[in-house]
């Protein structure tokens, strides 16, 4: 099951990504903004993170610093 972080300002979107997603993964946080996102990033390492583009203090289309789409839990 892939580990999953969901963030999102809109407390409706995150229950019904919840609700598609927890089926088949684990969701591992909810968060409602980018910068909240980053912390448990940093912390859990999801495999995925559903972030939503329209979203204050920090928005999904800036790649949040301190995450890399490169980084692996078990580097070689």
């Amino acid at each position: 099951m892939a580990e999953v972080l969901i963030a999102d300002d809109s407390e409706f979107m995150r229950n019904l990504l919840r609700g598609i997603l927890e089926e088949d993964h684990t969701i591992i946080g909810e968060v409602e903004n980018g910068v909240e996102a980053v912390e448990v990033f940093k912390e859990e390492h999801p495999d995925l993170v559903m972030m939503d583009i329209v979203m204050p203090i920090r928005n999904g289309i800036e790649r949040p610093t301190g995450t890399s789409p490169n980084r692996s839990r078990n580097p070689a």
